[in-house]
C-alpha cells in the first residue's frame, strides 16, 4: 500500500531511473497493514506493521496452508533503492519484531513459497527467490529455511534473468 505518494510508485519499473546513480529518492510512503474488520460495528481499523517512507515494499507471502486463519508470520520484500539494498523481512505479528535476511550489492526478486509436505506448522516452509549478484554480474536462486531464515541452497543460475521477474518455481515433476 503507498500513502501520499510523492511520485508514481510503479517508477522502479523503469530501468533508465534505476539505473540512473543521481535519481531523486523514491518517496512513496509503502506500507505493509494490517486490518482488522469489526463485523459487527462496521469498524475498520489497521495497524502498520513495516513502513518505508523513501522507497518501496512489496511481494507479500503467507504460508498458503494458513489461508483465512490468522497468521502470525508476514514475509515482505524491501527494496530500498536508495540505498542499494534488498532485504527479505520475516515480520512476526505477536511479538512486532522484523527479521531479515539479505546481502550487499544483490537485487531480490519475487519470492514463492513452499510448504514442508510433512509437517503442517506455520514455519514449516521454503522461500525460494533468484537474485541479481552485482558481484558476479548474474543470477543466483536462493532458498531459505523459514524457521532459521538462513539459506539452505544458494545456486549460480546458467544465465541472467530479468530483474523485474515475476516467478513461480515447480517441481520437475
Amino acid at each position: 500500500m503507498y500513502v501520499e505518494a510523492e511520485i508514481d510508485p510503479f517508477k522502479i519499473m523503469d530501468r533508465a531511473w534505476l539505473l540512473d546513480p543521481k535519481r531523486a529518492p523514491h518517496h512513496v510512503g509503502a506500507r505493509l497493514r494490517r486490518y482488522y474488520i469489526d463485523l459487527e460495528t462496521k469498524e475498520i481499523t489497521f495497524n502498520d506493521m513495516l513502513k518505508r517512507d523513501t522507497d518501496t515494499l512489496g511481494f507479500v507471502e503467507y504460508n498458503p496452508r494458513f489461508a483465512a486463519k490468522e497468521t502470525r508470520y508476514t514475509y515482505i520484500v524491501s527494496l530500498d533503492y536508495n540505498e542499494n539494498k534488498t532485504m527479505l523481512h520475516q515480520y512476526d505479528s505477536k511479538t512486532g519484531t522484523d527479521k531479515t535476511w539479505s546481502e550487499d550489492d544483490i537485487y531480490l526478486s519475487e519470492p514463492q513459497v513452499i510448504v514442508d509436505p510433512d509437517n503442517h506448522g506455520e514455519l514449516d516452509m521454503l522461500i525460494v527467490f533468484s537474485i541479481y549478484d552485482h558481484k558476479i554480474e548474474n543470477n543466483r536462486m536462493v532458498i531459505i529455511d523459514c524457521n532459521t531464515l538462513e539459506p539452505i541452497s544458494d545456486t549460480v543460475m546458467p544465465t541472467r534473468l530479468p530483474m523485474t521477474l515475476h516467478q513461480y518455481w515447480y517441481a520437475a515433476n
